[in-house]
């Protein structure tokens, strides 16, 4: 009998174990199954989880093509979606309350 398997799964039977521990640990916060993240997927809340490990991995010092390969995907989508969820993440601390009354006082 043979075992028909995805091309996501075979992906993932490749990878570092500390990739895969990430990768798990992404999704169970996202609530998603972990192969969702290697796969063509544009649904925000996977998006968001694959851009936690790519955050991950570029931290631990893998570089741009080695991320790409890793979530099959190109080295140019992956130093966009870290550059553009950079931008897009709410930062820790509430933003100051602006003060007018200097230049708006009657």
């Amino acid at each position: 009998m043979k075992l028909i398997t995805s091309p996501a799964y075979e992906r993932y039977r490749r990878l570092h174990p500390e990739i895969r521990r990430e990768l798990r640990r992404a999704a169970d916060s996202a609530g998603v199954l972990y192969l969702e993240l290697l796969r063509p997927n544009q649904h925000a809340h996977v998006v968001r989880a694959r851009v936690e490990v790519m955050r991950f991995l570029r931290d631990r010092g893998y570089s741009f093509p080695a991320i790409g390969d890793a979530l099959g995907l190109h080295h140019a989508t992956v130093i966009h979606n870290l550059k553009r969820h950079a931008k897009i993440e709410p930062s820790r601390e509430p933003a100051p309350f602006p003060d007018y009354s200097g230049e708006w006082a009657i």
